[in-house]
């Protein structure tokens, strides 16, 4: 998703218009103000790993859905499954607990 943005911001393109796909323009617009725009969340790298390889997290949620029927699979849980440990089911860093709250918050 940030990649979606960051494409569109070199393109000198509004973001804000063109959404994510299958993004609500409201969760999409929370992302870029909340998220993308914050200095505390990003610097060079994204302060936290997921726990799929060497997949990207948007590869990860395709594959999801070509297994369920091209349906996206529902993104806070996916987000859950991806950030947590496979073994103890802990979040792989404190922030992927308060970024999952906060989606969750917007989400629903």
């Amino acid at each position: 998703m940030r990649r979606h943005y960051r494409k569109l911001r070199k393109a000198k393109v509004d973001p804000y218009s063109s959404p994510y796909l299958g993004m609500h323009m409201d969760d999409w617009k929370y992302l870029i103000d909340k998220v993308f725009k914050d200095p505390k969340i990003w610097g060079e790298n994204f302060p936290y790993n997921h726990t799929m390889g060497s997949k990207s997290f948007p590869a990860a949620m395709s594959i999801a859905a070509e297994g369920n029927d091209n349906e996206l699979p529902d993104f806070c849980e996916f987000f859950k499954k991806s950030h947590t440990l496979k073994k103890t089911k802990e979040w792989t860093k404190p922030t992927c607990a308060v970024l999952h709250v906060c989606l969750s918050t917007v989400l629903f």
